[in-house]
């Protein structure tokens, strides 16, 4: 769904598009990141600050209970978001021959082994043995011997490089069995307070504008720039409902000194962010995305 936008201006930074400078164009801009099946956009945030927000909602991604619902819901998902979700996820195990091992997700979810002191591809495992042969003063007709070796070798074949070092060709792990890390970051309070904002802007339209927004708009640019504290006074910590379904929900409704949006990840996962001194002219707004059908649903009433 994209929501109707004729104004010029960034909501984030207030600039508007000049023709010397690409990085003011307006460009598409997702409430809700897609990497998790946010569908909501409006064409209202110059390319400069859709990629700076775009850096900060990966970690949204990325944080551990998302991808821990992402698992959950796994069936009910489509192969994009379950993707998205799972690239670069961390797993490890620990080997008998190979101490610990760590392996993370492509982006066609198969793992691949991260190299380590003690496992490498191939090639650089070649290479570390034949510097390590410069190391000690090895001979070039010695160097030439582990290189034929290793050439040569079949999987499971251990080459002696010198006593003490031994190098494997061909190393398989099918067999292994990993577990996930489960140490991935907590995402930022910062991201949740852009998601807000950029619903607020949805629902406001031109009045996101106004002056009451402009410390929030501060915030976020402060955060996008580096201090990812800046705007963590918006937004309570999050809350769990117990309830994961395939649906993301963003809620805005008035409270005593301003607006709150309420940020609903996978129906479990709650960030409530209050916006003060913002009128929403008496209107509650619901807008629902069923990321297993792909179907919107956006209800304004009274409050």
């Amino acid at each position: 769904m994209r929501a109707p936008w004729s104004d010029l201006r960034c909501v984030v930074c207030l600039r508007t598009p000049t023709s010397d400078d690409p990085l003011t164009q307006l460009t598409e801009g997702h409430v809700i990141p897609r990497s998790i099946g946010g569908r909501l956009s409006a064409r209202n945030i110059c390319k400069r600050c859709n990629s700076d927000m775009g850096k900060s909602e990966a970690l949204l991604a990325q944080d551990v209970s998302v991808r821990l619902l992402v698992d959950k819901l796994e069936d009910q998902l489509p192969d994009d978001v379950v993707n998205a979700v799972r690239y670069r996820q961390g797993y490890f195990t620990d080997h008998d021959v190979y101490g610990r091992l760590e392996a993370g997700m492509d982006k066609e979810s198969e793992l691949q082994p991260r190299e380590s002191v003690t496992i490498k591809g191939d090639e650089n495992t070649l290479k570390q043995a034949l510097a390590e042969l410069d190391r000690v003063g090895a001979t070039e007709e010695r160097k030439a011997e582990v290189e034929e070796e290793f050439a040569d070798a079949k999987r499971g074949d251990w080459i002696e490089v010198r006593p003490g070092y031994r190098i494997e060709r061909l190393i398989d792990l099918n067999d292994v069995t990993l577990k996930a890390s489960l140490d991935d970051p907590v995402v930022p309070l910062h991201v949740l307070v852009g998601v807000a904002y950029l619903y607020l802007a949805a629902c406001l339209r031109e009045l996101v504008y106004a002056d009451a927004l402009a410390p929030v708009r501060d915030a976020l640019q402060v955060a996008m720039g580096g201090d990812s504290n800046a705007a963590d006074a918006y937004c309570a910590n999050r809350h769990g409902t117990r309830i994961a379904e395939p649906v993301h929900l963003l809620r805005a409704k008035s409270v005593d000194g301003g607006a709150q949006v309420n940020v609903q990840i996978f129906r479990d996962l709650v960030w409530p962010v209050l916006f003060p001194a913002v009128e929403l002219r008496g209107e509650q707004t619901l807008y629902v995305v069923n990321v297993e059908r792909g179907s919107e649903f956006w209800a304004t009433k009274v409050a």
